[in-house]
């Protein structure tokens, strides 16, 4: 799985220069976030959902239900759309994973899918009793009810924390399926889910991982071996409807069955697969329409085709996915048409959903057999066009990802999704109530990352709240957005290898106060994992320096010592760790031979009482990470920026606007910033303290590269031995 995860798209398709994907990944997984339910803990970035909400869901039926996450624009759980959106962000992981690294996005992703799957965890605590597994939690409007309390939840307009003063907030309850009310689509969904995000954790959590794969079985043997008339979900759990009604099961079934398949190479599952899939309506033989979370189809099929060990009928899942591939990108057959403006348009409802995921199909598609050029190349073009429609390449200059409007900051995008956590105004301003839904102004909130419905066959969208066809938000809209936007960074991150030379005599140099400390000569693992950037590595010297006096013990311990070493563990490269003793050296090396000498060719040391205990602003288990400028508020963000010049610096200024000639540090205080100010960086994964924002001097210098050569970044000379040299002022 590693080594497909690896693999790189196909090499014709490229990233556009006018577009910031790393800022449109780390905004995707933002929403992600707004859409937690339960106590969301110190890292919470988002500032409109501070206390915790529905601590009571679950309890009457006595299991902790209160996480989560939350559909779409309302505060219903259900278990389908979820499921299915967990699987698609660590099927995404899994294959784009150099993708993700490159943005310094994976650790968030996998905490994503982490939060989805330890609520499925709990709702399957009672499966050993009949299968029961709690398969909702809330419910939208009932059909053909006009009373106000047939609203359900959906009659409540307000923040998620205050839900509880909603008039019909004793209605809300957890609703499940058994071995008597068979719900196969649910079970499976959950089981797929749970096989996945076991592939994606295991590395980091075994044990954890483990119970996954454990409980994902349990799952399936439910979906399995219930039901006999086959029944649709809909029809246990009449709750579910209208908003998620189900068209069938079996493509289900064979979406578990090819991930438990790949999780466990045990031939049972192979065996399923196919059984599965012919179950009910038999899926074996149609393409499928259009992917999204009732119809896995094409997804089941391209799963099982691309596991290991390899499937005896591969060569029909081939055939049919390749179908269901042509019919997309041709744009052709049932109701799907072209746009003027470049989307393949399937159905009203949601337009964007169905193009992104199927264009996740053609990616992954593309990226497993680059030898067919008939198919694959194509394919991958459309997919990428298909993304870039979404992104704002749409002759109407509009994105529709909420918050994101490119690199130059060019584009509109949605201000007032349909969403009620965002249209309430702070809680400081007073209540908030269905006057929110109708008001035309501005969402007081960006619900950054969120994809918008979309627009219909005409290219035609409103900005308007009330329209929950093409305006609201949910989790399945943007469930394939990471693993494109992946994608293109792996292609983005080959292209930097190729212009980076493999190896560059560098030395490394950081001032202040007037003292220079030079590090003769750079790691070769260090230098490389960075796409060889002088810059990178230089940079990584200063955040340490900017960190030196953050505390007098070392942040990160990893239960070694007195507390006077630090150990950070480089995970995106061959194992390294970063080592930071109480004899002020620093050093790379073998984490295996933290005892081998110091005249080991494998031992650098940069030796200065400057840098005693000084702490690298490094993630402990993913690496080097780097992301989206903190945003302070909406008027300022903060930048951790080493320039050309060179020079490092950390300043607050209006997003978009040029980096002033005349910069100045923000903090002088003797605490490290990156680390310890959670009003000017607030100290949460995605913007905080685990995030080096040094990247962008790094993709500034990369852009340089693109027009002069290597010595445009203030190398002296080509010949072996230049050196490189960026410093910091602290002052």
């Amino acid at each position: 799985m590693l080594a497909l995860a690896l693999l790189l798209p196909p090499q014709h398709v490229r990233p556009l220069a006018h577009h910031n994907y790393r800022e449109a990944l780390w905004k995707s997984l933002l929403f992600f976030r707004a859409q937690r339910s339960g106590d969301l803990g110190p890292d919470n970035p988002i500032p409109w959902r501070s206390a915790p909400s529905f601590a009571s869901d679950g309890a009457d039926v006595g299991v902790n239900l209160s996480r989560g996450y939350f559909d779409a624009g309302d505060y219903v759980k259900y278990a389908q759309p979820a499921a299915f959106t967990l699987s698609l962000l660590s099927w995404g992981a899994l294959e784009f994973e150099r993708g993700l690294r490159a943005a310094g996005a994976l650790a968030e992703l996998r905490a994503a899918v982490r939060w989805g799957a330890d609520f499925i965890l709990q709702a399957a605590a009672h499966v050993e009793r009949r299968c029961t597994y709690y398969a909702q939690v809330g419910r939208g409007a009932a059909d053909r009810c006009a009373r106000p309390s047939c609203k359900y939840d959906h009659g409540y307009w307000g923040r998620a924390e205050e839900y509880a003063s909603y008039e019909y907030a004793r209605q809300r309850r957890t609703y499940s399926i058994d071995a008597d009310r068979p719900g196969t689509e649910a079970w499976a969904g959950a089981s797929a889910a749970l096989a996945a995000a076991h592939q994606l954790l295991a590395r980091d959590d075994p044990p954890y991982a483990a119970r996954l794969l454990q409980v994902a079985r349990k799952l399936f043997s439910c979906a399995t071996a219930h039901n006999p008339l086959n029944a649709k979900l809909q029809e246990a759990l009449p709750q579910v409807s209208p908003q998620y009604t189900s068209w069938g099961f079996s493509d289900e079934l064979g979406w578990a069955a090819a991930w438990l398949y790949d999780a466990t190479h045990e031939e049972q599952y192979a065996d399923a697969f196919k059984v599965g899939m012919r179950r009910g309506e038999d899926r074996w033989w149609y393409e499928g329409f259009a992917a999204s979370w009732d119809d896995v189809n094409a997804l089941a099929k391209l799963k099982m085709l691309t596991a290991k060990p390899g499937y005896a009928e591969a060569e029909h899942l081939r055939s049919s996915l390749l179908d269901y591939i042509r019919k997309w990108r041709k744009c052709s057959g049932e109701t799907r048409k072209m746009t003027a403006c470049g989307l393949c348009y399937a159905q009203k409802w949601g337009s964007l959903r169905y193009a992104m995921t199927s264009a996740l199909v053609a990616a992954v598609y593309a990226t497993h057999f680059p030898e067919d050029k008939a198919e694959g190349a194509p394919a991958a073009e459309w997919a990428s066009g298909q993304l870039h429609y979404l992104l704002g390449d749409n002759s109407l200059g509009r994105s529709y990802m909420i918050g994101y409007a490119g690199r130059q900051g060019q584009l509109s995008y949605p201000r007032r999704p349909h969403h009620r956590g965002a249209s309430c105004p702070p809680a400081s301003e007073g209540g908030c109530d269905e006057t929110a839904l109708c008001d035309p102004c501005d969402s007081p909130w960006v619900l950054h990352g969120a994809v918008v419905g979309g627009p219909d066959e005409t290219d035609c969208w409103n900005d308007d709240r009330s329209n929950w066809e093409r305006n609201e938000v949910a989790l399945d809209y943007s469930a394939p957005l990471p693993g494109l936007l992946a994608w293109m960074l792996s292609l983005e991150a080959g292209d930097s290898e190729k212009r980076w030379p493999a190896q560059l005599p560098l030395s490394v140099a950081v001032q202040s106060h007037g003292v220079l400390f030079r590090q003769p000569q750079a790691t070769r693992g260090v230098f490389e994992s960075l796409g060889g950037s002088p810059l990178a590595v230089g940079a990584l010297l200063v955040l340490g320096y900017l960190c030196y006096s953050y505390r007098q013990r070392a942040s990160f311990q990893r239960g070694r010592g007195s507390g006077r070493r630090s150990h950070i563990h480089f995970k995106s490269m061959p194992p390294r760790d970063v080592e930071i003793d109480s004899d002020m050296q620093d050093s790379f090396s073998d984490p295996n031979e933290f005892s081998q000498p110091k005249g080991s060719s494998s031992y650098t040391s940069l030796t200065s009482p400057y840098l005693q205990n000084s702490t690298f602003g490094l993630q402990e288990e993913e690496g080097l990470t780097f992301g989206l400028h903190p945003r302070v508020d909406d008027e300022h963000e903060v930048v951790f920026r080493t320039s050309v010049s060179p020079r490092g610096h950390i300043e607050m200024r209006p997003p978009g606007t040029a980096v002033s000639s005349e910069l100045s540090p923000l903090h002088r205080h003797t605490e490290c910033p990156v680390f310890r100010s959670r009003r000017v960086i607030p100290s949460h994964p995605i913007m905080g303290a685990q995030v080096m924002w040094w990247y962008s001097a790094l993709a500034q210098a990369k852009e340089q590269v693109q027009s002069n050569d290597a010595r445009a970044l203030g190398s002296p000379s080509s010949q072996a031995g230049a050196e490189w040299a960026t410093s910091a002022e602290l002052d």
